[in-house]
């Protein structure tokens, strides 16, 4: 009987801090942390949808979020906000209601000089930076790099597979792989072009090729056999 009246004891303390977290919440008027995320990414010529749709924006790394609560009284006091895209990190305080209230740009993209010229581990960090990871060189591979000349300009071929799986995160057991080519300006480093390829593969399509490779390797046995 003890046991009861305490497990009912708990149930009604923690009904009653649930509504008055909910009421709290709603007191504020709040937009969530989702809202929050597509409107710093349309400001910054982003669309939240095909992240939400696709998992995955070429040349944009995760976004990173938190909520800030004040103590006493407790309540929600904003978003903080942060990605990149393109070789520029964005980070956003965005208030309750959806007004932003902090936007800062910052260069991620490593420079070149005189003293700095452009090579082979440059143009790598150079790459990965633009597409959003500058920090996770290791999750590219295959990479394959080329200095030539285009109309007159010094430039700097660079084919890699990159892996996002941190960023794709609707069927863990998928390969998600993207195939990127850029073009690099020697002289300043700029990105001349580029073009990104979604190379991803299910688990459902591994396990098809596999058994397809199966078969091909047996009718050849007997093929060879027959």
């Amino acid at each position: 009987m003890k046991k009861t009246k305490k497990l009912l004891a708990l149930l009604l303390s923690l009904l009653l801090f649930g509504s008055m977290m909910i009421g709290g919440f709603a007191a504020d008027d709040s937009i969530g942390v989702w809202e929050a995320c597509r409107l710093t990414m349309a400001d910054a010529g982003l669309n939240y949808d095909r992240l939400e749709r696709e998992h995955f924006i070429p040349y944009m790394s995760d976004i990173h979020w938190k909520e800030n609560f004040s103590k006493d009284p407790f309540a929600l006091t904003g978003y903080e906000i942060d990605f990149v895209y393109r070789g520029q990190q964005y980070a956003y305080l965005v208030a309750p209601n959806g007004a932003i209230l902090e936007k800062t740009v910052t260069n991620t993209m490593p420079a070149i000089s005189a003293d700095r010229p452009l090579t082979e581990d440059l143009a790598r960090a150079i790459a990965v930076a633009y597409i959003g990871y500058p920090d996770q060189l290791d999750q590219a591979k295959n990479w394959k790099i080329q200095f030539d000349m285009d109309d007159g300009r010094y430039v700097c071929d660079v084919d890699f597979l990159f892996d996002a799986r941190s960023a794709s995160v609707s069927e863990p057991n998928a390969i998600y792989e993207y195939e990127y080519e850029l073009e690099i300006d020697c002289n300043t480093g700029a990105i001349l072009s580029s073009d990104c390829e979604d190379n991803t593969r299910s688990f459902l399509s591994l396990l098809t090729d596999f058994f397809n490779r199966i078969v091909i390797f047996f009718r050849q046995i007997f093929g060879v056999f027959a």
